[in-house]
């Protein structure tokens, strides 16, 4: 006896694969209901949940539904997330059978954000946020596409959707269930579809149906289940189904709700009674037999199979997706997926490494659209979950297929994350425009691939905002607030944007859009910082320091608050105190981007030289220019601090050492020669430099403009001349020649423009320069005389009329 047990099991085994093979002629089942939100602003239901399981019980009863255990696929609350759902429809697909009914039930809320044609409806999934749905939250769109498949498999789809709910949402502004309605209504292929209620109307719920339930399920599941057999032939057409449900609705809710039923000939045969306990006890034991389907895999399977299928559940039960590498869920699902005896549970296996992967990047982007103050923190220090999160994206799209519906989305959020990683990155390290660019090339591929997705064009315009493209920047933002009409965040960017162009001339309309932002989130932090940064670089301080406060309150462990509110009481004498002991509490915490830190230690190096603390002074301007070396403000507040207590010796050591430990940058070289204008030993120090002619070259033009910019032009005649490194210096020349015009030396500024023009001459950089000499206006003076108009003339071919 025990020798043969293997052998029953392997015959057992092979008949219940093929039972679950979808060469088999049976019905299958989406089941969803959704009573229970993850955003607490969306406005929970009362019974969805009981009416999707409801219906479920019926379609699985093997004397009512008939639809076998393995062929229903039941997600209520937590479990319906909208990678879940996305799976359980491409595992419909997989499972369709010709002329059979495919369910798709969803009782859940229905919404649209915006009152934009382009637009799809959509249904909200567990863990939808309370806006922003495109990507986040199932749209009717993908709803009909899946339909269509359906229908293209031979199968007969049977969409129920109870998605008219009471409740806040986003779309209430717009009607955005109405809308949602209407389009469910718009039968696509040949599919039957049957809908709580009409547009205009809300479902109604309450105990008095069944005790607890939706009055439209209710009557639904008695009608299918033989109170809509009105002939008693056994049979319920589509006719009987749509009387039974109507009457009784509209009857049991005052005429207030009224159902549709829409699609396929009225005498189409939905449902068959059954005719006794026979046919029960088949599809009991059938059922039976298919739940344990997984088990007895697993029995047959090596034991270092069975192993790693019990480490795969628990490393995706702890979130270790795909690291550490061996030890990794994704390593085993491999493992598992090229196991000869696991066949039967690949679809199962792909189910449980997707869904985990997909929701993990929901669950981010659902917090960070919320504004969570612990995920906005996250993403600025950049997580390593965000660095993974491409990676997810990549692995659920290398497991799913090119033709699965759900990967131009997925591919959009891999892109949106890939970009948004680039910038965060980017930002740390002082701002760089190549890597912007870059940054902006994946947002820019994101958003083609979905085009109605508001924080992709919040994160386009945010990078558009670090490049100076204020007109492109302004455009994403208020594309984004188009789209998101009750997401705050584009609004408060909106508002950045038009302090940074002009705090005085904007400030209403920069108000507005901080005073939208705040209505729309109360708690929103940020808003109420920037606000309070417009408030103060216009004059307003007291009222910018009550928002600022307002922020602080909200947020207090966030240091850009911290560093804005510190800010502002060091620009009154009064009170540098307080300022000081805010710097320095920030910087305890020291978890900041190195440049945004270097900030802190800046102010507080200020404010000690304003006490005449120079000591303390020099020390926190010195750890500022360790954290930013590019930020030439620190060098410039040492040398005048260090000048104004007699330590002008310090300073010309400290600065003849940056030469020596930093010879490509502009400060050391700029700083010695402000210390005493007289010397050369700066300029001695840059031509002896060893450094390639580009950097000599940049250099020097650098040190000529900052030279020029702070009113010393002998130093910046020096640089310049010295930026002239050979004959092909073209821009180099015209440099020289613009400062000379400027600075109202007209004989050296026409040698120079000859100069110009003549090493120019045979090259492709003539037609430039003679255009800027004829147009710019640093040559305003020099183009009225006689020697600027032969020049021109002679290689530009034509005399520039005097302005």
């Amino acid at each position: 006896m025990t020798a043969l047990a293997p052998i029953r099991l392997l015959c057992w085994v092979f008949a219940l694969a093929c039972l679950t093979l979808p060469l088999r002629s049976q019905p299958s089942a989406v089941v969803i209901g959704i009573a229970d939100f993850q955003d607490p602003h969306i406005t929970d239901l009362a019974y969805a949940d009981d009416d999707a399981r409801a219906f479920a019980d019926y379609l699985q009863d093997p004397t009512e539904g008939q639809v076998p255990a393995d062929r229903v696929r039941l997600l209520t609350d937590s479990s319906a997330t909208l990678a879940a759902i996305q799976s359980a429809l491409a595992w419909q697909l997989t499972v369709a059978a010709a002329d059979e009914p495919t369910y798709l039930y969803v009782a859940t809320h229905g919404d649209v954000e915006a009152s934009q044609a382009s637009q799809s409806g959509y249904l909200l999934a567990h863990d939808t946020p309370r806006n922003n749905y495109d990507l986040l939250a199932l749209s009717v769109d993908y709803l009909n596409a899946h339909l269509a498949a359906l229908s293209a498999r031979g199968a007969l789809p049977v969409l129920v959707t109870d998605a008219c709910h009471a409740g806040t949402l986003a779309g209430n502004a717009v009607a955005g269930k109405e809308l949602t309605t209407t389009l469910l209504m718009q039968r696509q292929q040949d599919e039957v579809r049957i809908l709580s209620c009409q547009p205009y109307e809300l479902s109604r719920e309450g105990p008095q149906w069944g005790g607890g339930r939706g009055a439209f399920s209710y009557y639904l599941v008695s009608g299918m289940q033989g109170a809509a057999d009105e002939d008693r032939d056994r049979q319920i057409d589509l006719y009987e189904l749509e009387r039974f449900v109507q009457e009784r609705v509209s009857a049991d809710t005052d005429r207030e709700q009224h159902p549709e039923l829409s699609g396929g000939r009225k005498d189409l045969v939905l449902l068959h009674l059954p005719a006794g306990d026979q046919q029960q006890y088949i599809e009991a034991r059938t059922v039976a037999l298919e739940q344990r389907l997984e088990e007895a895999v697993l029995a047959l399977a090596p034991p270092e199979a069975q192993r790693d299928y019990v480490r795969f559940r628990r490393a995706v039960d702890a979130g270790a997706l795909l690291e550490p590498g061996e030890r990794s869920a994704l390593t085993y699902y491999r493992r598992l997926r090229s196991e000869p005896a696991l066949l039967a549970l690949r679809g199962l296996l792909d189910d449980r490494m997707t869904v985990p992967l997909l929701d993990s990047v929901q669950q981010a982007l659902v917090a960070y659209l919320d504004s969570d103050p612990q995920e906005l923190a996250a993403r600025e220090r950049i997580d390593d979950k965000y660095r993974i999160f491409p990676r997810y994206l990549a692995a659920a799209a290398g497991i799913l297929g090119p033709d699965d519906p759900r990967i131009p989305g997925i591919r959009a959020k891999e892109a949106y994350f890939q970009g948004l990683i680039l910038r965060l990155e980017t930002d740390r390290l002082g701002g760089v425009d190549t890597s912007y660019r870059r940054a902006l090339t994946y947002l820019t591929e994101a958003t083609d691939l979905e085009p109605e997705a508001a924080y992709h064009h919040n994160e386009l315009g945010l990078l558009h905002l670090r490049l100076g493209g204020m007109r492109d920047a302004y455009g994403s933002f208020y594309r984004a607030t188009q789209l998101a009409p009750t997401w705050a965040l584009p609004y408060s960017n909106l508002g950045i944007l038009l302090k940074q162009l002009n705090p005085k001339t904007n400030f209403q309309q920069a108000a507005q859009y901080f005073d939208r932002a705040t209505t729309l989130k109360p708690d929103l932090a940020s808003a109420y910082m920037n606000f309070g940064n417009l408030l103060l670089v216009s004059g307003r301080r007291d009222s910018a320091e009550l928002l600022l406060r307002q922020a602080l309150a909200l947020h207090p462990d966030d240091t850009y608050i911290r560093y804005n509110l510190a800010y502002l009481l060091g620009q009154d004498s009064s009170r540098l105190d307080t300022a000081l002991a805010l710097f320095a509490a920030v910087i305890q915490d020291d978890r900041d981007a190195p440049t945004q830190l270097a900030k802190n230690h800046y102010e507080s190096g200020r404010i000690h030289a304003l006490r005449g603390d120079i000591e303390a002074a020099e020390d926190q301007l010195r750890q500022a220019i360790a954290l930013d070396p590019a930020d030439p403000r620190a060098y410039a507040r040492l040398r005048e601090a260090l000048v104004a207590a007699d330590e002008a010796q310090r300073a010309t050591i400290y600065y003849t050492e940056l030469i020596t430990t930093r010879p490509d940058q502009p400060h050391g070289y700029l700083h010695l020669a402000l210390l005493d204008t007289t010397a050369t030993e700066w300029l001695r120090r840059l031509r002896t430099a060893s450094l390639p002619d580009s950097v000599a070259t940049d250099l020097a033009t650098r040190l000529g403009f900052s030279f020029y910019w702070s009113g010393h032009y002998s130093q910046a005649e020096a640089a310049l001349r010295l930026a002239i490194s050979d004959k092909d210096s073209y821009t180099a020349r015209f440099n020289l020649s613009a400062f000379l015009a400027a600075t109202g030396q007209q004989k050296k500024a026409l040698a120079a423009v000859r100069d110009t023009l003549r090493v120019s001459s045979d090259g492709p950089m003539l037609t430039t320069y003679c255009e800027r000499y004829a147009s710019d206006v640093d040559f305003a003076q020099l183009r009225a005389t006689e020697g600027f108009r032969k020049l021109t003339e002679k290689y530009c071919g034509q005399v520039p009329a005097p302005d």
